[in-house]
């Protein structure tokens, strides 16, 4: 998550893929370009588009109307077909709210995932525990893969670590920005991320100069949620199925923790400017599991 006072995380990456000393560059001998060319993404993780009569580029100087801050505008975007939502800070625009337009600085935008099957894999984990990689496409093309570890020391057994890893994901392209940092998000000790949230939730309520952007959560659809393993795979059990429901319970419940921040950090943000939040503003809980 992304909570810090008006005014002005958690990623975690193990040793083997973090950025060397001094960053990538520091060995080049010519320095990067100075503009960033998005690199293109796959149709099935790819940004999620406004529709155009709906924003428009802005400076902040230039736009008289009230400003807020880093809203995400769920009511914009037609979600049926995505499986899941990933997050990034955008650039200041002004926004339609209704009949009233606002301006937003550094406005949240996503990316969408497209999935129809997963496919379980062991995966290599510390003494005492069990891991799942869940590999997860839509027909042959390879969308996002899941790491998940469970202590089996514990009664009864639990997860301990869920990373989602999108295939576009690489340090050096999120160090270029050629993807977003959150084509990789890493939870450890999940169920502290879920209880971390509902605290920034209280915090939301009670103090008006705090902001939050989704940037370090995601949300998944109700079709994602209803996935099953493949009847096809060899490695499917009895416990890599129970296992992948775990899975499964722990992002739906961040994606209702993280949505009830959206909307009450959204709500909030607009009572402060005094502009009505339009009708269809809390539809996208529909799409939610």
């Amino acid at each position: 998550m992304s909570i810090r006072p008006r005014a002005s995380g958690e990623h975690v990456i193990g040793k083997s893929i973090s950025s060397p000393h001094g960053g990538f560059w520091s060995k080049l001998l010519v320095s990067p370009r100075a503009r960033v060319v998005e690199a293109p993404t796959p149709e099935v993780v790819a940004p999620l588009r406004l529709p155009p009569t709906s924003l428009q580029s802005s400076s902040p100087k230039a736009s008289t109307n009230p400003t807020v801050y880093a809203l995400f505008p769920s009511h914009l975007h037609d979600l049926d077909r995505c499986c899941m939502l990933t997050f990034v800070a955008g650039e200041s625009v002004n926004l339609c709210m209704g009949e009233t337009e606002v301006h937003c600085d550094e406005m949240t935008t996503c990316r969408t995932a497209t999935v129809d099957r997963v496919v379980q894999r062991d995966m290599e984990a510390d003494e005492g525990c069990t891991g799942h990689v869940f590999n997860l496409s839509l027909g042959s093309a390879h969308v996002l893969k899941i790491e998940t570890v469970f202590d089996e020391t514990q009664t009864p057994r639990s997860l301990v670590r869920v990373a989602i890893v999108q295939a576009a994901y690489s340090p050096l392209l999120v160090a270029a920005n050629f993807a977003p940092p959150s084509s990789m998000l890493v939870f450890n000790a999940p169920t502290k991320r879920l209880d971390a949230l509902k605290a920034v939730k209280r915090q939301l309520c009670t103090d008006a100069e705090l902001c939050y952007a989704p940037t370090e959560e995601l949300v998944i659809s109700k079709q994602f949620g209803a996935l099953k393993l493949d009847e096809c795979d060899v490695n499917s059990t009895e416990t890599t199925c129970a296992d992948w429901q775990t899975t499964l319970g722990f992002l739906k419940a961040l994606s209702s923790s993280t949505a009830d921040l959206v909307d009450e950090y959204s709500r909030s943000e607009l009572v402060r400017v005094g502009v009505a939040a339009p009708p269809s503003f809390s539809a996208w809980r529909e799409f939610i599991p």
